[in-house]
């Protein structure tokens, strides 16, 4: 009998182990994906456009704008436009949302781990025999996204997997 308990002792001890591993960071054994820094997705805009990555970074909500960016990139070139997938809702803790919403009522932004989607400037196409000018009108205004056109990315966030507050000291986008 102490023979047959010891292994299973060891066996349910893993397994406990494992679901504690699991309830805490769900989407990270899910993903199977290291978390992104967002400064280093914008910093790589060819090698993530387009890619569903697991990026830390601060989520802001204020008046017209929602937005994206990192505490070591703040330049307003590097921010990207952010709006939620439909299924936002269902793929986050309801904690998690209520916690977010705290935190945007209180500062207007938080810290957040997110699964989403990058998205570079559009691709914009030019038909042939289009004057210079306003060919590059064209380009600068049908390749940003967000309100006004202020935003040369565009973040679409899939699921929230972690929020926290941010201290007063960090900086805001310039």
């Amino acid at each position: 009998m102490t023979k047959f308990r010891w292994p299973f002792t060891k066996l349910l001890v893993g397994l406990i182990i494992l679901a504690g591993t699991t309830a805490v960071a769900p989407s990270l054994m899910a993903s199977g994906r290291s978390p992104k820094d967002y400064c280093d997705v914008v910093q790589h805009v060819r090698a993530n456009d387009q890619k569903v990555l697991l990026v830390r970074g601060i989520y802001r909500r204020g008046g017209e704008i929602e937005s994206f960016y990192g505490q070591a990139c703040l330049d307003r070139s590097k921010v990207s436009w952010a709006d939620f997938s439909k299924a936002l809702h269902d793929k986050t803790a309801p904690a998690v949302l209520s916690e977010l919403d705290t935190l945007l009522a209180r500062d207007g932004r938080a810290g957040v781990l997110a699964l989403l989607e990058f998205d570079g400037p559009k691709k914009v196409v030019v038909p042939p025999g289009t004057q210079p000018g306003l060919a590059s009108l064209m380009r600068g205004t049908n390749s940003r996204y967000g309100h006004m056109n202020a935003f040369t990315y565009r973040v679409r966030i899939l699921r929230i997997d972690h929020v926290e507050s941010l201290d007063s000291s960090v900086p805001w986008p310039r």
